[in-house]
């Protein structure tokens, strides 16, 4: 019986493997992780999902983005090319959820430097009664 438990947390279910469909309905997708490297003041560096993680097109779009600001600098954050940005202040974390995202802008919108690996953002795609809740009851 303690092992029939143990082995359904390893990933079977009735003693069957869970199919990655399975896992995207349960979990959502991987997180995707970028660290930012050193971003001058006053400069926005444009990250392409789809070139710099090729394994996640399978889940696009991308429905969650999470920025971790370690740095002192505020961030701001565009969304797939557009004009209005999320400001992120610093030391501070921003998650914005429900809206696909495949492409994404970090502008150093303070007077210094940021240095390598202070601001990380996390991508995924949600799982469908999460993406359920956030859209008002429609499913994309």
């Amino acid at each position: 019986m303690i092992n029939e438990f143990l082995a359904r947390l390893g990933g079977s279910r009735n003693g069957q493997p869970i199919t990655r469909g399975q896992q995207l309905i349960n979990d959502g997708s991987d997180t995707y992780e970028y660290a930012a490297g050193v971003i001058a003041a006053g400069v926005t560096v444009w990250i392409d999902i789809a070139a710099s993680f090729p394994r996640a097109r399978t889940y696009f779009p991308l429905d969650s983005i999470e920025v971790i600001n370690n740095s002192a600098q505020p961030i701001g954050l565009y969304l797939n090319s557009r004009s209005n940005v999320e400001v992120v202040p610093a030391y501070m974390i921003k998650p914005i959820a429900g809206e696909p995202v495949n492409q994404f802008g970090l502008k150093n919108a303070g007077l210094v430097d940021t240095v390598a690996g202070e601001v990380l953002v996390h991508l995924k795609r949600l799982p469908p009664n999460i993406q359920v809740v956030i859209s008002g009851g429609t499913v994309r």
